[in-house]
């Protein structure tokens, strides 16, 4: 899988030049984006979801998953008593 990394819309390579110089198909192209990675890092938040980076790169991450999907779990409550409790493995170690 070919991902070309900081495409601009005015390139001195076509897509297909790209492909039949390496010689594989370019799967994903990811736009150039250096100011907003920039201004996110300054600001130190995340990109928005909103711009053709985070977009681009959340479809590559739906790609690699295919089928699985990822469930958050929710928040587990615990009881107080459950973090004081001894697993069995870690009681085997003392018997």
């Amino acid at each position: 899988m070919v991902v070309l990394n900081r495409v601009q819309r005015r390139s001195a390579f076509s897509l297909k030049d790209i492909e039949h110089i390496i010689q594989l198909p370019v799967r994903y192209l990811l736009p150039d984006a250096v100011p907003e990675i920039s201004q996110a890092v300054h600001n130190g938040v995340a990109l928005e979801g909103s711009s053709p980076l985070p977009k681009q790169t959340e479809r590559i991450a739906d790609d690699m998953l295919g089928d699985k999907k990822v469930h958050k779990n929710s928040n587990v409550v615990r009881r107080f008593v459950e973090y004081f409790s001894i697993s069995p493995a870690r009681e085997s170690r003392w018997s």
